[in-house]
């Protein structure tokens, strides 16, 4: 199977497929996962929604695929609904009989889902310019600023009533941390959207937090317990350079730069495996993807570090990639989380199909242009 059929297979799951709720009261949401086990769907994700109005958004400028637009507009939609005080919870659990590994998603708000829901709003208003989504974005960063800004970062999780919780305790996605520099690119696109420098201020306060975070290899520590977690790592890689693209802050790039040559380190140490955090060997594949995507982008600036051979890794991680996709079945088009669970992942699908097309994009060229541009609406 070609790239192309995989680009459209994968396509044709996000938007046909029963992840994408597409009629009822969740009309507009998408769930997490889907178990190939049971056909169930357990939970519906905020932070996935946001996502899918980006990709949704991205497809149809790509394609001129007009049912895309349509389910990024019926994401805006979801989310206008189930906003509360200016903040979305992270989502909620379907009927999946005894599923509790996400807590109780009803009473979690985290800053991360929405600012990636911000970046979504955001994508969407470029192309139909409805005020009222800008204006649902500008009340989620408002929110956002009120609620989780703490000085020089951004809080993690605050129950639905905005008080502290204990749930996930010692996880990197429930603490302040580096990849929190990924919500810059909403913070930034609302900036150019209103011109309002509070948001500007709060994407360089969230990189230079980041930047604090990083060690000399270039590695960001993603726990507390000096553990780094690639995926977080990656997601802070993607915001400080997609800042420095924006605000043309060299030291943002120079810094994404080193963490993404701290990640082919990684895999070099371990047989060309691109392990999930610095204590697994296990391989997953949205930091895969993540990876890919960030290689083409920055082909052309890693190639001038002659101990590195960027095209031969793009081209292992790719071939590792295709290792999850899924080529026929009731699951076809999706990609896995993991090799060894039986379950389609929405964001993986998404953050892959990008890589695809990115490399596609991007082969037998260096092009710098061509590869920041590629950022704008980037998953």
């Amino acid at each position: 199977m070609n790239q192309l059929e995989i680009i459209d297979n994968n396509i044709n799951w996000l938007l046909f497929s029963d992840i994408r709720i597409k009629e009822g009261k969740d009309q507009g949401a998408l769930s997490g996962w889907k178990d190939l086990t049971d056909s169930s769907l357990p939970f519906i994700y905020s932070e996935i929604v946001g996502y899918a109005i980006t990709c949704y958004s991205w497809i149809y400028l790509k394609d001129n695929n007009k049912l895309a637009l349509t389910a990024a507009e019926e994401s805006f939609q979801w989310i206008n609904k189930n906003i509360q005080n200016n903040l979305l919870p992270a989502g909620k659990i379907n009927n999946s009989s005894g599923f509790n590994l996400k807590g109780d998603l009803q009473n979690q708000i985290y800053s991360f889902d929405n600012g990636i829901i911000i970046a979504g709003l955001l994508n969407l208003y470029k192309i139909n310019h409805d005020s009222e989504i800008l204006n649902l974005a500008v009340r989620i960063a408002d929110g956002l600023i009120e609620k989780f800004w703490k000085g020089d970062r951004m809080l993690a999780l605050l129950d639905a009533s905005f008080n502290k919780t204990d749930y996930g305790k010692g996880k990197w996605s429930t603490i302040s941390g580096p990849y929190h520099t990924k919500i810059a690119f909403g913070f930034i696109k609302l900036f150019k959207a209103t011109g309002n420098p509070i948001y500007r201020d709060i994407s360089c306060s969230l990189c230079d937090f980041g930047l604090r975070m990083q060690d000399k290899e270039g590695r960001f520590i993603t726990n507390t317990d000096n553990l780094t977690y690639l995926h977080p790592h990656l997601y802070s890689c993607e915001g400080i350079l997609y800042s420095g693209i924006e605000l043309m802050d060299n030291n943002y790039i120079k810094a994404s730069l080193k963490g993404l040559e701290w990640a082919i380190k990684l895999m070099h140490t371990n047989n060309g495996l691109l392990p999930r955090s610095t204590k697994e060997n296990i391989e997953q594949s949205d930091c895969i993807a993540q990876l890919l995507r960030l290689l083409i982008i920055c082909r052309s600036k890693l190639n001038t570090n002659r101990k590195l051979d960027i095209d031969n890794i793009i081209e292992n991680l790719k071939n590792t990639l295709l290792n999850l996709y899924i080529q026929n079945g009731r699951g076809m088009g999706g990609f896995r989380y993991q090799r060894s669970f039986n379950q389609i992942c929405t964001w993986c699908t998404m953050f892959s199909v990008q890589a695809f097309e990115f490399y596609n994009s991007m082969i037998d060229k260096d092009d710098d242009k061509l590869a920041m541009d590629l950022m704008e609406y980037y998953i």
